[in-house]
Parts: structure tokens; C-alpha cells; sequence
């Protein structure tokens, strides 16, 4: 086959589209109202029980109590140590010890939180009034009407599904300026929440806040188009730098069989390393301010991963049931269940009726256990007394014949690690807990292939 480009220009071509590749990929994000492909998050307030004349409450509201959402806990407490109000003299070891990054917050004290107060009318509604202006005074607000009464779960959620979302604008600390960023939520009320409080007004009154946002970009990246999804509800922290709160979702195909939201074993987190094409890229930060995330280069894709959003780690082995060679490249192109146990460990073999179940119901998962025990017999004699079938490995846990157990840094069974036709771990749990999350992720996996 000839080349359209003479011979001596492949090099160099060669070289930029590597040096392409190499550069750092910025993706732009718009930001959307919605859950998206994301679980409901949400955040509870901390009940105020002595306001202080300070506050000028809403004479409407009869039976009532006053929130505090605090949207950048580590602003506040940083603020309260440069002015003095902090006395604890571990607090900055505290503050390295969480890595808080105290270059990207602000000397300055930001109101990174805002008051709600909430309760009843005399008519039985509920009100939900928040100090958007902050001048805590509740009389001059938006006040928010709801419907109060006891409803069965299956109505509160289609309750829930109706509620209006707002959006309000936060300040935060980025890059020595301060910035609005804006934050999409909805007021949930007291009726929605299954938390019981002691004191009766606090009770009636109690309110969460629904995170309701979420941001998607798309980019072409090694000749593929890739598409991210990021979650902003995040769980505490809610400044703009990249942290772990944000949950991010990349794919360059989005699959049939994937129902909203994802799973979460599916998702990644800024840090994680994820395969684009022969490369794998780090996601290296979300900034909510400027509304992109930006990828940077790790490296040609090798194959060398044990965590969700890498490719498995491959393999040799022998299947000590037919003494047949067993590898997981040579299983590329089909799901992949690694299960890690041992006859010694009781909830490994708690699990085992659940395997046999999607070794029987799902012949296109290719199931692979590897048992890391004392002795090869007892092991043999344990898989035939229980009429299991798929290859088992032995691995020698008093030697050092454990190699796929060190390769994937296993130290509790069982483990499972559920990987999918293009090699990429999708899923890796353990204990009797991490099954059951298996057991729903399977068949949402499998039951639609054609």
C-alpha cells in the first residue's frame, strides 16, 4: 500500500501527531439545570437555635427555624483563623493534613453560605424564605410556597420531581480574584427528609438543599469524539478548584445499556488516569469559573491498570481445573469478572451460589477466579464438590506464587473486578456489600447484549 505523503515527510509527521497528542487538552463546559447522568445529591443545613436580634424574621412563618448552608467550609474556617477567632493550635496541621490548599483561599472573609429560614403559615403551607441579599432580614425575600402534608415515598418523589430549582451566586477564592460562581439548587422541604429532630419548630421546618446542576463538554482527541460529563453536586467542598467532589464521566461511545444515572463504579475523579485511543490522559482539573476541564498527557496506553477507568493489568495462568493456559488479553473483546478467594474465607464462599448464577444466566461474561490459599487440593476438591465450572487459578498466599494478587494489589476478599469488552475495569469492589453492587451492575450490563 503506498502513502499519499512522500517518505521522507512520515517522520515528521510522525513526530507532530505525537506531539499533538502530548499536548494538554482543554475541554470547554456548559453548565446545565438537572441531574444529568448523576445521582441526587444534597446538603443539610445547621440548625440555628438562638438567631440573636440580629436577624429580622418573617412574622408569615409561625412555626419556624433558621438554617446556615455553609458552601465552602474551608473558607470559613480559614477566615475565622487569619482573624483571630480560631484558638485551636492544631488547626493548620489539620489544614495539611486535609491538603487544603490555603493559596486558594481568601484573607478576606467571603460569605460562602447563606441563611434559610423556613416553618409554617398560619394556613399549613410551608415557607421557604432565603437571605439572598444577605442582609439578614427575611422580610424583604422571595419567599418560596409549598404544600405541606404527609405523603407515601412513591409521592414525595414525584413531589420532588417538580420542584423549582434557583440559581444563586456564591463568591469564591480562584487565582488571587474573587468570583461569583453560580449554583444551581432547589429547596427541598421538611416532608421530603426522613431526618427526626428533638425540637418541634427545627422538626417542621427542617429543609435541604437539592445540588441541581451539572456540565458536559465534548472534544475530538486522538482522532476520537469524546464526550464528558461532570458532576458540580458535589458532596462538601464547592469552590472551583478541581477536587475529588467532582465526578466525572468520559466516553467515546455512550452505550445502549447504560441506564441514568450511572453507576458509580463507572465514574472517575480528578486525578484519575483515563485510555483515549492509544493514550492515556490525566483528568487534571475542573475550573467552575471558567467552565472547562483540562486533560494532561500520562503516556502511551499499556495497559497497566487495576482501578476503574484504566485497562486491566494482564496475565498468564494456569486454569488449575483443565490445566488449559488462561489469559485476559486473549479475553479482549468479552466482559470479564476477576473474583479473588480462598477456601479459608467465609464470605467468598457466601458469594459463590451468586456466581454460579451468572456463570448459568450470562454466557457472555467470561468469568475468571483466582484462589489464593494454603494448598492446591483443598482447592480442587472445594471447586468439583461445588460443581463449579470456569477457570480457576491457584495462587499460594505463603509464597510467592501470588502473582496476579500483588499485580492487582488485593487485600480483601473477596475482591471483583468486573472489566469490559475494550479491556477498561468498570467496576472493582469487595466483601459480601461489594457483591450486591455487582449483582445490580451485571445484568444492567448484560442483559441488552445482542
Amino acid at each position: 500500500m503506498s502513502s499519499r505523503y512522500p517518505s521522507f515527510l512520515l517522520p515528521l509527521l510522525i513526530f507532530l501527531t505525537t506531539l499533538e497528542a502530548q499536548q494538554p487538552v482543554v475541554v470547554p463546559l456548559n453548565l446545565h439545570s438537572g441531574y444529568g447522568p448523576f445521582h441526587p445529591s444534597s446538603m443539610l443545613g445547621s440548625y440555628l437555635s438562638d438567631p440573636g436580634p440580629e436577624f429580622k424574621l418573617n412574622k408569615q412563618i409561625v412555626l419556624g427555624a433558621l438554617w446556615r448552608f455553609n458552601f465552602d467550609p474551608e473558607q470559613i474556617a480559614f477566615s475565622e483563623y487569619v482573624n483571630g477567632g480560631r484558638k485551636d493550635s492544631n488547626f493548620i496541621s489539620r489544614v495539611q493534613t486535609r491538603h487544603w490548599d490555603t493559596t486558594r483561599l481568601s484573607s478576606v472573609a467571603l460569605r460562602n453560605f447563606f441563611y434559610v429560614y423556613a416553618g409554617m403559615d398560619g394556613r399549613g403551607n410551608f415557607l421557604i424564605i432565603p437571605d439572598r441579599n444577605h442582609n439578614r432580614d427575611f422580610n424583604d425575600d422571595t419567599v418560596f410556597v409549598y404544600k405541606y402534608g404527609h405523603f407515601s415515598r412513591l409521592q414525595a418523589d414525584s413531589i420532588l420531581k417538580t420542584l423549582p430549582y434557583e440559581t444563586f451566586h456564591i463568591p469564591f477564592w480562584e487565582a488571587d480574584k474573587v468570583h461569583d460562581v453560580a449554583l444551581v439548587l432547589r429547596f427541598v422541604p421538611g416532608y421530603l427528609m426522613s431526618i427526626k429532630m428533638s425540637n418541634r419548630s427545627a422538626d417542621t421546618a427542617k429543609i435541604a438543599i437539592d445540588l441541581f446542576g451539572y456540565a458536559s463538554g465534548h472534544t475530538r482527541i486522538n482522532s476520537r469524539d469524546v464526550t464528558f460529563f461532570v458532576a458540580t453536586n458535589g458532596q462538601t467542598d464547592y469552590r472551583a478548584p478541581g477536587r475529588d467532589i467532582y465526578r466525572i464521566f468520559a466516553s467515546d461511545e455512550i452505550d445502549s445499556v447504560f441506564r441514568n444515572p450511572i453507576p458509580r463504579y463507572l465514574l472517575n475523579k480528578v486525578g484519575d488516569s483515563i485510555p483515549i485511543g492509544n493514550n492515556l490522559y490525566i483528568l487534571d482539573r475542573v475550573d467552575m469559573i471558567n467552565k472547562n476541564l483540562t486533560l494532561r498527557y500520562a503516556g502511551a496506553n499499556r495497559g497497566l491498570g487495576i482501578i476503574p477507568g484504566t485497562v486491566a493489568k494482564d496475565f498468564t495462568a494456569k486454569n488449575i481445573l483443565t490445566d488449559q493456559i488462561v489469559s485476559l488479553s486473549a479475553l479482549r473483546g468479552k466482559f470479564v469478572l476477576l473474583d479473588f478467594w480462598g477456601t479459608w474465607c467465609i464470605p467468598c464462599k457466601e458469594t459463590v451460589p451468586g456466581l454460579k448464577d451468572f456463570h448459568t444466566k450470562y454466557p457472555d461474561l467470561e468469568m475468571v477466579s483466582i484462589a489464593l490459599d494454603d494448598k492446591l487440593m483443598p482447592v480442587v476438591g472445594y471447586l468439583k464438590n461445588e460443581g463449579i465450572e470456569w477457570p480457576n487459578i491457584f495462587e499460594n498466599r505463603t509464597g510467592a506464587e501470588s502473582r496476579i494478587c500483588d499485580l492487582y494489589n488485593v487485600q480483601n476478599y473477596p475482591t471483583f473486578i468486573l472489566i469490559d469488552r475494550k479491556g477498561k475495569i468498570l467496576f472493582r469492589e469487595y466483601g459480601l456489600p461489594g457483591f450486591t453492587d455487582l449483582e445490580k451492575l451485571v445484568p444492567q450490563l448484560l442483559n441488552n447484549i445482542n
